[in-house]
């Protein structure tokens, strides 16, 4: 009875809060009783409640090993090396968990959960099936087996499992607000819009649907209602990295920039985004000397974008400059005068005095007013010679490069991108004197060969080895025509005349409505209307393009 009274005693402690009170009576029990499975599983619970994770395991560990035929034992040491990213060894202890327990239903479904983090998809669908042979009623399953078709783009598959949870629990929030974000993800957005006004019905504090309904509006082009919708998210999860990060994006959108930056700041905080840790921050005060590391926080074009700020990191008094950024951009980089040295991402750097992501700068320096001088980047003159009698060897027609298609990895990328046959009207102006060029990189190159052999676009990104090759053949080039990517951000960048082709929900760095931009004053945009589609966007820019033909707006 007294080892029994002390851990109730020990859960009561637990119950109050007194951590350290309940961890001494469960140890003075093991100093008496060092194998005692249920005071070092105990344990084991009370450091996971504490956060610590790794002592956790340790407790867990010790009791299987005094009671290696427990299946909750199994279970529990499985779900804490879950939660700690030991996903491989998790899966070995929840199938030990359900060979000792067969219908341990929650073991079924946490494995389903571990193996989808792995990309294990299919056997993680077979232990949903497994668990629902056994409960067809079991919603969690249901739920899960929704959320592994959605990571394996069987968004209809994930539909009909989240209809199946709702049919059990017809008041699941958490169902419809993941059939909402598959009716966003589809383009559905009027549908969408709607399952999550059901969702925030049933549940009015739910901050991520509050959040997704706001970039549900903002697809539609309502940004008052979206930013008042992100603003609720927030006041009811002050810690919503996504909520803040999407409520930043609408005021950049919409021109606040002042505010944004600063909001946008919580993009470091998010999965997505690389960021530099554990090292002191710039904060934008004047600089005594010190090496200061700029470092390459998201994709290509955001690095071409914020290259401008480099100068004016020099200029508040750093000694030296260290840019970290993706390889392909290092050579192109070198042509920033100021900077002292490149070193590809996350690769180990010499000691350094201070950091600052590259899209930090912003929120640093001029807040509203962006230094849109051009070019500040620039091809050397070796890349240019290697490139220059290939360029012209075509004569001396207009010269125009082509870029369809962004990174297929990219979420949004499906409503910027392009089939190169959608260019069909543009490349008939080649019987007007126009040379096109294909930029074109990646699968998508091999569209050219589904043109008409007389219409290809003249073949160059098989040549290409990085940006630097790009910038060399673009500053060749009498007019660059691109999707929304890193393209567009590397012709402004150079200077040279760009049109950009911007889909009905536009990135935040294009604003909303103007066919300029603040960043790049050589820029054009063409924007995709509402209910308009790529074809007739195309058929525009043809036609001006063809009216354009013959002035001297064209090297």
């Amino acid at each position: 009875m007294g080892i029994e009274n002390d851990i109730n005693l020990a859960l009561k402690e637990l119950e109050s809060g007194n951590f350290s009170t309940a961890e001494n009576i469960y140890s003075s029990i093991l100093l008496k009783d060092p194998s005692n499975p249920v005071i070092l599983n105990n344990l084991g619970n009370l450091f996971k409640t504490k956060g610590e994770r790794e002592k956790s395991i340790e407790y867990f560990k010790k009791a299987l090993i005094a009671a290696p035929t427990s299946p909750e034992l199994n279970f529990n040491l499985a779900n804490m090396l879950y939660e700690s990213g030991h996903i491989d060894e998790a899966v070995t202890h929840y199938k030990m968990a359900i060979a000792l327990e067969p219908e341990f239903k929650l073991a079924y479904n946490n494995i389903a959960e571990a193996l989808k983090e792995i990309g294990c998809f299919d056997e993680a669908l077979y232990y949903l099936q497994q668990v629902l042979k056994i409960e067809p009623n079991y919603t969690a399953a249901h739920m899960t087996m929704g959320n592994i078709f959605t990571a394996m783009r069987r968004l209809d598959d994930a539909l009909d499992s989240y209809h199946n949870a709702l049919d059990i629990e017809p008041h699941n929030h958490y169902a419809l607000y993941n059939m909402a974000n598959i009716r966003k993800i589809t383009g559905s957005i009027s549908e969408a819009i709607d399952i999550y006004r059901e969702a925030l019905k049933l549940k009015p504090d739910y901050s991520d649907a509050w959040s997704n309904l706001g970039a549900a509006f903002k697809s539609c082009g309502n940004i008052s209602e979206a930013i008042t919708c992100y603003r609720k998210a927030i006041e009811l999860s002050p810690d919503n990295e996504d909520a803040h990060l999407n409520y930043a994006i609408a005021l950049l959108l919409s021109g606040n920039f002042e505010e944004g930056w600063q909001e946008y700041e919580w993009r470091l905080k998010t999965r997505n985004v690389y960021c530099r840790k554990n090292c002191k921050e710039w904060s934008g005060d004047t600089l005594n000397g010190e090496t200061i590391l700029l470092y390459a926080d998201q994709g290509y074009g955001d690095t071409l974008q914020c290259a401008r700020y480099i100068p004016m990191v020099k200029a508040m008094g750093a000694g030296k400059i260290i840019l970290e950024c993706q390889p392909e951009l290092i050579s192109l980089m070198r042509s920033i005068d100021c900077i002292d040295h490149i070193s590809p991402r996350k690769s180990e750097l010499a000691n350094f005095d201070l950091c600052s992501a590259l899209f930090s700068l912003p929120r640093i320096f001029n807040k509203n007013n962006i230094p849109a001088s051009v070019p500040y980047l620039k091809a050397d003159e070796k890349t240019i010679g290697k490139w220059s009698e290939r360029i012209k060897s075509v004569g001396e027609s207009i010269r125009v490069g082509l870029v369809w298609a962004g990174s297929p990895t990219y979420r949004e990328d499906k409503f910027r991108s392009l089939d190169l046959k959608t260019l069909l009207p543009l490349l008939t102006l080649k019987d007007c004197g126009i040379s096109f060029f294909s930029l074109q990189t990646g699968a998508a190159a091999n569209e050219i060969m589904d043109i008409p052999e007389n219409l290809r676009p003249i073949e160059l990104s098989g040549e290409i080895n990085d940006f630097s090759d790009t910038a060399a053949i673009m500053e060749q080039l009498s007019l660059i025509i691109t999707v929304d990517t890193a393209s567009a951000h590397l012709a402004g960048a150079l200077g040279e005349p760009v049109w950009t082709l911007i889909p009905e929900d536009p990135d935040w760095r294009w604003l909303l409505e103007r066919n300029d931009s603040p960043w790049y004053p050589t820029m054009l945009l063409f924007r995709k209307e509402k209910n308009d589609d790529w074809q007739n966007l195309i058929l525009r820019l043809s036609t001006k393009l063809k009216k354009l033909i013959g002035t001297d707006g064209y090297k």
